[in-house]
């Protein structure tokens, strides 16, 4: 199976919504603008490009965590699967949204800098790189 997978940072757009599915499995969504820039040799400065939108989308275990530690204005850091959705409306009109489904997000501490973000204990530790959780 292939899957385009993408690493996006940029900004919470839109407040995280919490959504339950019917067998109760919990999600997360929010929109992220990712701006775009570059550097022009001729006038050795950075311009502006248009940027993208993204819906990105969050389930179980890391939807809990984009809930409590994620807000509009947030610089943030997501990796997961791209999905280009295309649809239309009731009257016809032809719609698209480009969705991440998020394995990794977090702050991007490289926009905000020092201060800012607590980190708390997981409920479930991880072992340090390098060590084995079985018992071979």
């Amino acid at each position: 199976m292939s899957e385009c997978t993408v690493s996006l940072a940029g900004s919470a757009i839109t407040e995280v919504s919490r959504h339950t599915t019917a067998n109760g499995r919990t999600l997360a969504r929010f929109r992220m603008v990712v701006p775009e820039r570059r550097f022009d040799r001729a006038t050795d400065r950075y311009i502006e490009r248009d940027p993208s939108y993204f819906t990105v989308i969050a389930w179980g275990h890391i939807a809990e965590n984009v809930l409590a530690g994620i807000s509009r204005g947030d610089s943030v850091v997501v990796s997961g699967q791209l999905r280009v959705r295309e649809w239309r409306t009731a009257d016809g009109v032809a719609r698209t949204t480009t969705e991440v489904t998020a394995n990794s997000i977090g702050i991007d501490l490289a926009v905000r800098g020092r201060g800012g973000v607590t980190l708390v204990a997981a409920e479930q530790t991880v072992p340090p790189h390098g060590e084995r959780t079985d018992a071979a």
